[in-house]
């Protein structure tokens, strides 16, 4: 007998007809039914031993090979109360598609799921389903509430399709149309570099976007324009199961970016430039969408991968005049990126050439912060235990600075982090701004 972890579910019948059929709800992508997909999995257990979520809690249903079981069993789009719970202890962090040997797009098809069981998912039902969870759990209204410590004019400010409503729990307003963006000048002539900037450091954080295009215009001597009728990227919609408002806020992004179709477009948030790269994957059943997509997903950058051959030698050359850290830090990986080994790798080598920067890495290596989008409203419990055994390494290594370019993480961190503590979260991009000459503007 194997180990219990290589174990296939109960029974598994890998005969199974299947169906020619599936009720898919209108507008969902095109896409293999699940029994289908379900039968392509290998059954070998890699993702058992990768699962954050299966890591805490050792159910079998919270891997992704226990939910393959599951969808193959389906035969309609009628589920039980148990099946909801377990389509919602999914972080979609990837890291089973990672492993597995037949690249099964597990957090494609949990999304889909959720698409389908739209009286738990989507923004027309979560406003009810987080009254219910705060009315049972009341310390989950105070951590939300008190989160950031958000003030009435930022609630009333954010757009309500923006994803942080999703991440930081706040309904959207109803009646209401999204404020008039942040205005920027037009540029005189066609920008060089196009900002994306994602929900946190638009709205929330706004020294990151003007930092974000600070660091370019100093590291490529050219002009940075940010679009101003760009909205939220749609991952946390996509994420929640509402594909219909992921596809319009990716129609509207890539509307937004089109004057300047060449223009090499950057963002400072990891999680939008792992979305953004998928907008060809919401439009398969869309000739006309698609070749747009496709088009616009090839011109993004992600932060350090754009600044690595350009940055470096600048900040040496400034480091000269301005007086270096003194800091020890651990770079965090954002789960959407961390599994692209040039995305882990590409971070680190940057940090590393950082004067007065101390990298070091934990003990057991890169590890899920467990925010997970709207996960960590719906299972407060289990985020906050993935997040401690990250945090018990960090804070015991006596790490001054966790760096990160994710915007879901940092308000993991900043959330959990002891605000009076020796140990602060910042985003890569404030960090390198150190050896930025002051005086540079960061939008021409």
């Amino acid at each position: 007998m194997g180990h219990p972890g290589n174990r296939c579910p109960s029974q598994m019948n890998d005969e199974q007809p299947v169906p020619k059929e599936y009720p898919y709800k209108e507008g969902l992508p095109t896409a293999p039914p699940f029994p289908a997909e379900s039968q392509r999995c290998a059954k070998c257990g890699a993702c058992t031993s990768v699962c954050p979520v299966a890591k805490i809690t050792g159910n079998e249903a919270h891997t992704a090979r226990g939910r393959m079981h599951l969808l193959g069993k389906l035969t309609d789009h009628k589920h039980s109360e148990a099946f909801l719970d377990i389509v919602s202890k999914c972080l979609l962090c990837g890291a089973c598609t990672a492993v597995c040997p037949r690249e099964i797009n597990h957090p494609r098809l949990v999304a889909e799921a959720r698409h389908k069981a739209s009286s738990l998912f989507g923004p027309s039902s979560f406003r009810s389903f987080l009254a219910l969870k705060t009315l049972a759990h009341p310390n989950l209204l105070s951590a939300v509430t008190n989160l950031f410590k958000l003030s009435s004019e930022f609630r009333n400010n954010l757009p309500p399709d923006s994803g942080l409503r999703i991440k930081l729990g706040i309904p959207s307003p109803q009646g209401t149309s999204s404020p008039t963006p942040h205005s920027l000048s037009t540029p005189a002539h066609k920008p060089d570099i196009l900002i994306f900037s994602g929900c946190l450091a638009h709205h929330l954080t706004p020294a990151i976007e003007q930092t974000t295009a600070a660091l370019a215009s100093t590291a490529t001597g050219e002009t940075v324009h940010r679009p101003d009728q760009q909205g939220c990227c749609g991952l946390a919609s996509f994420s929640a199961g509402d594909l219909a408002v992921a596809r319009r806020l990716a129609q509207k992004n890539i509307t937004a970016f089109a004057d300047h179709p060449q223009t090499p477009i950057l963002t400072p948030c990891a999680s939008c430039y792992s979305h953004l790269h998928s907008y060809p994957d919401l439009f398969k059943d869309d000739r006309e969408w698609l070749f747009k997509a496709k088009a616009f997903s090839e011109r993004v950058n992600e932060l350090s991968t754009f600044l690595m051959p350009r940055l470096p030698p600048l900040m040496r050359q400034n480091a000269l005049t301005t007086p270096p850290l003194s800091l020890t830090v651990v770079y965090h990986d954002p789960c959407h990126l961390k599994h692209r080994k040039e995305m882990a790798t590409i971070p680190r080598r940057l940090l590393a050439m950082t004067p007065g920067i101390n990298l070091q890495e934990l003990p057991h290596g890169s590890q899920c912060c467990g925010l997970g989008g709207l996960f960590h409203l719906n299972h407060q419990d289990l985020s906050q235990r993935i997040a401690e055994s990250l945090l018990a390494e960090i804070l015991e290594a006596r790490i001054d600075r966790i760096v990160t370019s994710c915007s879901g993480c940092l308000i993991q961190f900043h959330r959990l982090l002891p605000p009076d503590g020796r140990t602060k979260a910042i985003h890569l991009a404030m960090l390198l701004a150190h050896h930025l000459p002051s005086e540079r503007e960061a939008f021409r």
